[in-house]
């Protein structure tokens, strides 16, 4: 199965960390490539983004980023995301917003229900931190809230 994921970002550091370490290492399952853009992010943020794909771009599994010089905006950073889908026309298409965090086997429950369902055509994600642990809901995404602006 030809899995992507599809990244999208704007200046947020620590909350993209979270967000690309959970996204790669919180699933056995690994996709076939990723694409992230950057939307005008400040430099700092564009260096961190093209050592994470340094570090873990792999054979068969290539990480790819796309800087964008002056901030676009959602609308059309979305539009160019869907001609990128179009274009490499992957099996599974993971859109991800860089706030998404996600638990451990997420993409294999992700694809348990596309099995169980062939006729679904999205999973919504959430965005909020505090669903890694359930138990500790609204303690951990304010203080990252505050943290990244």
């Amino acid at each position: 199965m030809n899995i992507h994921y599809y990244i999208l970002t704007y200046n947020r550091p620590k909350v993209l960390s979270h967000c690309l370490r959970t996204a790669f290492n919180n699933t056995a399952i690994k996709p076939n490539a990723a694409f992230i853009f950057d939307d005008g992010s400040v430099p700092d943020v564009k260096r961190a983004l093209l050592e994470f794909s340094i570090d873990h771009s792999k054979p068969g599994m290539p990480i790819h980023i796309e800087f964008h010089g002056v901030n676009m905006g959602v609308g059309w950073n979305f539009e160019n995301l869907y001609r990128k889908i179009e274009q490499h026309s992957p099996d599974i298409a993971v859109i991800i917003e860089s706030d998404y965090i996600w638990r451990k086997g997420w993409l294999e429950d992700c694809l348990a229900v596309f099995e169980a369902s062939p006729h679904t055509i999205m999973i919504p994600g959430t965005s909020h931190p505090d669903f890694l642990d359930k138990d500790n809901t609204g303690r951990k995404l304010p203080q990252y809230m505050i943290d990244q602006f």
